[in-house]
């Protein structure tokens, strides 16, 4: 079962800063068009438990809306399903998008456009304040976002991009820039007999 498969996986990093809803949505200043299951006016999406707003120095973030427990799998990383081909046309000025997640070798999610993608592609870095893990469905194509503890509402959601996602654009490669996170796997919805 997947939920057996990420239980090595999650780990109890350090504690993320909290911000109160209210305030960080009243000093946002950044309006950028959201994805289509945030709602415009308010920057949740209810369903998911979630909320976008300003996170320091970074731009809008993602914030839980509600209190989430160890191993909660809050949702899907969305966008546009390339081939490593079709990756390589769609960027083949050198330059990638900010927003692409490896499922393996062979497949990638782009969610660069916030039309084709969803609340996930919100969640910053932090390799400190780490509360997330990606969890790689390879059969299915998905990557999915899972809890690595238990998180308080209001606290912001991150992933640990890893270090090669630090590389200038021009020096990033297939091979070491797009999977969040150097130590995740992919791994089988279903564990191997």
């Amino acid at each position: 079962m997947l939920l057996s498969a990420i239980a090595g996986a999650l780990t109890e990093p350090a504690r993320c800063l909290r911000r109160p809803h209210a305030a960080v949505r009243t000093r946002c200043r950044v309006r950028l068009a959201y994805t289509p299951d945030v709602d415009a006016a308010s920057g949740e999406n209810v369903d998911a438990g979630v909320y976008i707003a300003e996170s320091p120095g970074k731009g809008l973030g993602a914030f839980a809306l509600r209190d989430f427990a160890k191993g909660d799998m809050l949702g899907d990383y969305a966008g546009d399903l390339l081939s490593e081909d079709q990756l390589q046309a769609r960027y083949s000025g050198g330059e990638l998008g900010s927003y692409i997640m490896a499922i393996d070798d062979d497949w990638y999610i782009d969610a660069e456009y916030p039309s084709a993608s969803n609340w996930c592609r919100y969640v910053n870095h932090s390799s400190k304040k780490e509360n997330l893990v990606v969890v790689r469905d390879v059969p299915a194509r998905r990557c999915i976002l899972v809890t690595t503890r238990a998180i308080d509402a209001h606290e912001e959601l991150y992933l640990d991009y890893g270090p090669n996602y630090w590389k200038p654009a021009h020096n990033r490669m297939l091979d070491d820039v797009l999977y969040y996170g150097a130590e995740y796997k992919p791994v089988l919805a279903e564990e191997p007999d």
